[in-house]
């Protein structure tokens, strides 16, 4: 879920098996558990990719999947 094309990917195997996308939960994450100041540029990175970005990319590749058949949900 880190890298565009991996998501791209993801969406089209979707999209191919199931003719389209009603529901998307964002849901990728990990756990890393270290002092706040211990966690160093690379950990937030990325954190930030998995967490942030992947949800990002993923509502821009459904939305208009989920427009074109009248609607669905996203759960963050």
């Amino acid at each position: 879920m880190t890298r565009l094309a991996d998501v791209e990917a993801f969406v089209a195997a979707t999209v191919a098996r199931f003719g389209g996308v009603d529901i998307l939960v964002n849901n990728a994450g990990t756990s890393a558990a270290a002092p706040f100041e211990k966690v160093d540029d690379a950990a937030w990175h990325y954190d930030i990719e998995l967490k942030v970005m992947a949800a990002i990319r993923l509502c821009r590749l459904v939305i208009p999947l989920m427009q074109a058949r009248g609607g669905g949900a996203i759960v963050n």
